[in-house]
This record gives C-alpha cells, sequence and structure tokens, in this order.
C-alpha cells in the first residue's frame, strides 16, 4: 500500500563502473529509475568542465539529485520547484547530507546575485527564482517528470530561462 512500496534487491554487472559492479542493492521501483537516470546522466557529466553546477526542475522528494551529489561530491546543487515539494526536499536532503552547506530563499534574498558566487552543496529555491540565476551559470539542468505536467505558458518560462542560464558546453536532460 502507500508508503509501504515494493522493494527489490538487484546486483549492477557492468565493468564500467566498478565503484558499483558486484554490490547488492535494495530499492523500489522509484529508486530504480532514479538509478537508471543516475547512469544516464553520469555518461555526460564526465564531460562537462569544473566547476559543475546542476539545476534540477521539479526534483520530487530529492532522490535524483542526492544520488547525483553522493557520486559528484564537489558539484553544486541548485533546485527549483513549487513551494511545498521544497520543504519535503529540503527535509529529504538535510537528513542525506546533514554536513553539506544549504542556502534557501532567505540567503537569496540576503546575498542577491552574490549567492551564486558563494560556496554551496544545494541552494533550494522556488520555481520563479529561476529569473535571477546569471545568464550561462549552469552546466547540467535536469528535468525527469514535471514538465509534461506544466501548461504550454509554463514550458515557454522555463524554457526562455533554460536558453539563457546554461552554459556554452551545458546539457539540458
Amino acid at each position: 500500500g502507500i508508503g509501504s512500496p515494493t522493494k527489490t534487491s538487484f546486483k549492477i554487472d557492468y565493468t564500467g563502473y566498478k565503484k558499483y559492479s558486484g554490490k547488492e542493492f535494495f530499492c523500489n521501483n522509484h529508486d530504480l529509475a532514479d538509478v537508471y537516470h543516475f547512469f544516464i546522466i553520469d555518461s555526460h557529466v564526465k564531460n562537462l568542465s569544473n566547476p559543475l553546477t546542476l539545476l534540477e526542475i521539479g526534483a520530487g522528494y530529492g532522490g535524483l539529485i542526492s544520488k547525483i551529489k553522493r557520486n559528484y561530491s564537489n558539484i553544486r546543487c541548485i533546485i527549483i520547484d513549487l513551494p511545498e515539494t521544497l520543504a519535503v526536499q529540503s527535509y529529504y536532503l538535510t537528513k542525506e547530507f546533514p554536513n553539506s552547506k544549504f542556502l534557501f530563499l532567505k540567503d537569496l534574498k540576503k546575498y542577491k546575485e552574490k549567492i551564486f558566487n558563494m560556496n554551496f552543496d544545494f541552494l533550494i529555491l522556488p520555481f520563479w527564482e529561476i529569473k535571477e540565476i546569471p545568464s550561462n551559470y549552469i552546466n547540467l539542468i535536469i528535468n525527469i517528470r514535471s514538465m509534461m505536467e506544466m501548461t504550454t505558458n509554463m514550458l515557454n518560462f522555463y524554457f526562455n530561462h533554460i536558453n539563457r542560464i546554461i552554459s556554452e558546453e551545458g546539457i539540458f536532460v
């Protein structure tokens, strides 16, 4: 039922990922989809230059971005989403990464554009604050599931900003 998803164990047997190969993992279908998406993204992230800055639009509870952060500890992660979802992401990610530096809307209001030059692990913002992200700033932009739920006006809003903030070498997944 709800709150008790069916879980399964699996092993990765792929020599390209020695770090994971042969280990047993326990997860549900959502976790497995996040792992799948991570491997797709991972194959592209290796080609990006540092510093890496990731923007996830609509991060759900934070499952995918947590897998990316675990494997790329130096990546700076920005999440933009609906305010009610930001509360869930903030809770989950602060529990998963208790020693990481988190910044929020209050910090953006305090530091303004200087926040993007600061050292942080996670910057968690409501969706309308995408307008504050500097041009050509983001190496990797991700949206896995939420764009299919958006209106045409909302998609236009996002794609106008995506085109503005993605770096020349950047990737949109």
